[in-house]
């Protein structure tokens, strides 16, 4: 067991970087940048150079990686460009209803799952006893069939009236029960 876990572990090391390499890239790859949207079209376009060097923008896209997962381990997400404030306190505020909101989840996940699993195994257990009563019946009514047999062969030398009878009383009985 503890060799599939450290197995597991040391496989998702590769993964998240190929994941954090992926994300990353996709976003360098969005048209715009990250001030495109805030800046105020009257804005001299020397100041928007400025600010995207300031950013390191126009630095190749593996230092700039570098850069972000360092930041990521020091726990600099940087800065939101639409509120204007760090990201680390916006997921912060969000991170109370999140964690409200997974929990209900998983109380409500575990009650259906837990009354659905209820509802298959008495559903099962139904199947079982039905199981048992159709073997008993069957059994019995095979018995009685047989047990029919024989009072009537035995009877057969006395009266074949009464012996008739006896069959037909029952093997109604046994049809009715089944």
């Amino acid at each position: 067991m503890w060799k599939t876990i450290l197995r597991r572990l040391l496989i998702m090391i590769p993964q998240l970087i190929i994941l954090s390499l992926l994300v990353f890239l996709l976003a360098k790859m969005m048209p715009g940048d990250p001030f495109s949207g805030s800046i105020n079209p009257n804005t001299d376009p020397k100041q928007i150079e400025a600010l995207k060097r300031a950013a390191g923008l126009y630095d190749p896209w593996y230092v700039q990686y570098c850069r972000w997962v360092g930041n990521l381990f020091h726990g600099d997400l940087g800065t939101s460009y639409i509120q204007h404030v760090p990201v680390v306190s916006l997921i912060a505020d969000r991170a109370n209803n999140t964690f409200w909101l997974s929990l209900l989840t998983t109380i409500l996940t575990y009650s259906i799952f837990t009354c659905f699993t209820t509802m298959v195994l008495f559903m099962m257990m139904l199947r079982f006893f039905a199981r048992i009563y159709t073997i008993i019946i069957t059994r019995f009514c095979f018995f009685t069939w047989f047990l029919t047999a024989i009072i009537v062969l035995h009877h057969r030398m006395f009266s074949f009236a009464s012996s008739t009878h006896i069959f037909i009383h029952i093997s109604i009985k046994c049809f009715f029960i089944t």
